[in-house]
């Protein structure tokens, strides 16, 4: 009688045993969710011409929990800036490049435009990226945009309030920072943004 009670308290043992691991896989697999931390390393900005701006912004970012595979990343300013028309307050990175070394706006506006396309060919699309559980990665975002056209000229651009958005499917985080003017004796492409 007591080896069938030890059959049975066995049993019972394996199927309690069975039941974790498939609730320990389950959360491993399933509802454990990734996360990202993100800090901007760098932000700046050149005025190039009476609308065109190039920017970089550089950042780390680290994944903990699980792998986390990038959406869409973007910037964005509370007042639409974006131009000249069609205006948008938000402006999206389909590429990113890894850790750029180089300081792509002290080079000249064509320089620029031909480093930037030949980095382009290099770089990574953003939606799909992954960023391994545990994993740092230092990305590169940079390009040129145009303000808006207005009646007696162009937009100056303000140096304050934006945010760097990363959608990664489950969680979109909005990291603020502000740019940097690279040429401080050109102010006066740039304006005061007050919230």
């Amino acid at each position: 009688m007591e080896f069938e009670t030890a059959k049975t308290v066995a049993a019972f043992g394996g199927l309690g045993l069975g039941v974790l691991n498939l609730g320990i896989s389950l959360y491993k697999d399933f509802f454990r969710k990734g996360n990202i931390k993100v800090e901007i390393e760098k932000s700046e900005i050149k005025w190039r011409s009476a609308d065109a701006y190039d920017f970089l912004v550089s950042l780390n970012v680290f994944a903990t929990g699980k792998d986390v595979y990038l959406k869409d990343v973007w910037i964005e300013h509370p007042t639409e800036v974006f131009g000249p028309s069609n205006l948008s307050s938000k402006l999206h990175a389909n590429k990113v490049v890894k850790h750029l070394a180089q300081d792509v706006l002290a080079l000249d506006t064509d320089e620029y435009e031909t480093e930037v396309k030949r980095l382009f060919k290099e770089s990574d699309y953003t939606r799909d990226l992954c960023i391994s559980e545990g994993q740092r990665k230092t990305l590169t975002i940079t390009d040129r945009f145009d303000s808006e056209r207005l009646m007696d000229g162009w937009l100056e651009v303000p140096l304050t309030g934006w945010k760097l958005v990363i959608d990664y499917g489950t969680k979109t985080i909005s990291i603020p920072f502000n740019f940097t003017n690279t040429k401080p004796s050109e102010t006066h492409a740039f304006n005061e943004w007050h919230a």
